[in-house]
Parts: structure tokens; sequence; C-alpha cells
């Protein structure tokens, strides 16, 4: 999802893991982070991949990054 400043992407992914929560998706199948956390791309790989290791192998898991355009290259 791409989009302007200030146009409620955030809201947007927001709104989604309340709705993926209330239909019961167990929490530690969803994760949120924000790209103004995260270094560089090298950062963001280490981080995807401890996820990928941590959360429940079998199902449907959600990753969600929110300001992707923060982490440098």
């Amino acid at each position: 999802m791409g989009g302007g400043r200030q146009i409620g992407k955030t809201t947007l992914l927001k709104q989604w893991m309340a709705d993926l929560l209330a239909t019961g998706l167990d929490p530690a199948r969803l994760r949120f982070f924000s790209g103004e956390l995260i270094d560089d791309h090298h950062a963001l790989v280490r981080l995807v991949s401890a996820l990928l290791r941590e959360m429940p192998t079998e199902g449907q898991c959600y990753i969600l990054l929110d300001e992707v355009t923060y982490i440098a290259g």
C-alpha cells in the first residue's frame, strides 16, 4: 500500500490488525513494525529472519511494516 503523507495508511494497517485479532487470530501470528525504527535493509532482513523463526510455521502469519521508506537501502 502506498500513498502520500497523512492520508491514513498507518490507521488502515492498525484497523486491519484489530480486525484480524477480532476474528480470533492468535496474536503470535501478527507483528507490526515501523520502518522509522529500522536502520537499514540489513537490519530489516535480520528482523524478518528472526520473526520467521519465532512465528508459527503452520497457517497464515502477518508481518506488517509501516513507514518502509524510512529504511535506508
